[in-house]
């Protein structure tokens, strides 16, 4: 499997089968946080997201968030969601990916990296040795260099 073709694709992280992931091995979610769990340029979970955590919680999974922005924006974050965040240049590099799996503290089989960008989320998780799952973007408002990333994606075939 190439390195821009994600292991699951779908609509929105809700549509992830948490019985399904369990089965199969998956413990650790490392899920990105703008247009993946948050739309661009808001503070606010859709609905049922809060649910959704709370029940792959419950279901025994462990949560890291990431995000390529910095304290400030992560500090946010967490106080929103309540769940460990990884921040920074994390994504796609060794380095930044390596810190969110320490983070999680289990082997990379078991770790499924959830995000809306190939050149970040799905690149990355192929460079840690990571299952990853492609989700739509919950925002078409993004940053620039983000509608840029996108115009590559397309071109990559998304």
């Amino acid at each position: 499997m190439g390195p821009l073709k994600p292991d699951i694709s779908i609509r929105k992280l809700t549509d992830l089968d948490l019985p399904g992931l369990w089965k199969s091995g998956i413990r650790g979610l490392l899920l990105d946080a703008d247009n993946s769990l948050i739309p661009y340029g808001t503070m606010s979970l859709p609905d049922g997201y809060r649910t959704w955590l709370d029940d792959a919680l419950a279901q025994g999974f462990s949560i890291v968030i990431l995000t390529n922005n910095f304290k400030r924006r992560a500090t946010l974050i967490k106080r929103l969601i309540g769940l460990p965040v990884v921040y920074g240049w994390v994504k796609p590099w060794p380095w930044g990916m390596a810190k969110a799996v320490k983070e999680l503290g289990m082997p990379k089989e078991r770790i499924l990296l959830v995000g809306d960008q190939l050149f970040t989320d799905v690149l990355g998780a192929k460079v840690a040795g990571l299952s990853s799952a492609l989700v739509d973007p919950l925002a078409a408002k993004e940053h620039a260099w983000t509608r840029l990333m996108r115009r590559l994606e397309r071109l990559a075939g998304r």
